[in-house]
């Protein structure tokens, strides 16, 4: 049975629950749509194409945070429950999901910005209640995130450093990070094309 009219190279799968996934669908010109599909076969829609489409599940698969691109192609960032289907919340933060980590407590995100003077990032804490911010790292080290990862314990912060493809790790230290950067995780490289961070304390690249 054909669930979406798309060829697989354009979906990004994932399984928020043990019994359902997400299917995140792009068309050509950068649309995306989101899906969810049951095991029984049921086939939801819940955001319907927008251009630019990232996608972040939380750690119970209850809640998402997903990001678009306006015309100008500035991101916005919005909240949305998914378990109570409520409407998404705008949290006015220009910055793509995929730079971003849901906290284990699944109040806040972790966000990495790119400060326009310096070209460094910057870690922010938002809630997804209301958008409210909170710099908590602003580290020396000259870092652009591509991914990032938190530990299952909560007090690791990865980041793949899309400068140097090395795996950093900030040190999480009561309701704040470090703003020293700890030295790479690997002393070489990770392929860009074969690297993934995941949601571990002990994340290495998948080959």
């Amino acid at each position: 049975k054909r669930a979406l009219k798309t060829r697989a190279a354009n979906l990004e799968i994932a399984w928020p629950f043990d019994d359902i996934m997400s299917i995140l669908s792009r068309d050509k010109n950068g649309y995306g749509d989101l899906f969810t599909l049951e095991d029984k076969g049921a086939l939801n829609k819940i955001i319907s194409y927008q251009f630019g489409l990232n996608v972040k599940w939380s750690p119970s698969g209850g809640e998402i945070i997903f990001s678009t691109k306006d015309s100008n192609g500035s991101e916005n960032l919005f909240h949305k429950n998914i378990k109570t289907n409520s409407r998404e919340i705008a949290l006015d933060t220009d910055v793509s999901a995929s730079r971003c980590v849901w906290t284990n407590e699944e109040t806040h995100v972790i966000c990495g910005f790119t400060n326009r003077s310096s070209f460094k990032t910057e870690f922010y804490k938002i809630s997804v209640a209301d958008g409210s911010k909170i710099l908590i790292s602003a580290p020396r080290v000259n870092l652009t995130v591509k991914e990032i990862a938190i530990s299952r314990s909560g007090d690791i912060l990865l980041a793949l450093n899309d400068i140097d493809s090395k795996l950093y790790a900030l040190k999480i230290k009561q309701k704040r990070l470090n703003t020293v950067m700890t030295a790479p995780l690997l002393n070489c490289p990770l392929e860009r094309s074969r690297t993934s961070v995941t949601n571990s304390a002990s994340s290495r690249p998948i080959h």
